[in-house]
């Protein structure tokens, strides 16, 4: 607990007002980011999680890889391949590598991403 000016503040109160500076907490809802991503652009979780090589599920792909990557740190490749329709761990780091690239290249990628960021933020601090 962190008390300011006479009010106690706890680490997800804080973590909802400061989102950059602390860090992801650990979750194993994979279908719930999924879910979230599939309802932001309007593609369903089968189709994320399937083998279509459309240009806009493919990203939609990279986002979900990225997300349940960095907020579940001790998932391995393998692990994060098997909810991917059991893509071995040599695709993940593929897709891994693609999300950087397009993160860092492409401006519309990066704003579907900094959007995908937002609404997890909203989601969290909505459990509070």
């Amino acid at each position: 607990m962190i008390f300011c000016n006479h009010t106690i503040f706890n680490i997800k109160s804080v973590s909802c007002m400061f989102p950059l500076y602390l860090p992801k907490r650990e979750t194993s809802n994979y279908d719930e980011i999924i879910k979230l991503i599939g309802d932001t652009f309007g593609i369903s979780a089968a189709n994320i999680k399937g083998k279509s090589r459309q240009e806009d599920i493919v990203d939609a792909r990279y986002i979900a890889i990225y997300f349940i990557k960095r907020n579940n740190r001790n998932i391995s490749l393998k692990q994060l391949g098997a909810i991917f329709s059991k893509r071995d761990h040599s695709t993940m780091i593929y897709a891994l590598d693609k999300f950087n690239n397009l993160y860092a290249t492409d401006r519309h990628f990066k704003r579907k991403v900094q959007l995908i960021e937002s609404r997890l933020n909203r989601k969290d601090c909505e459990r509070i």
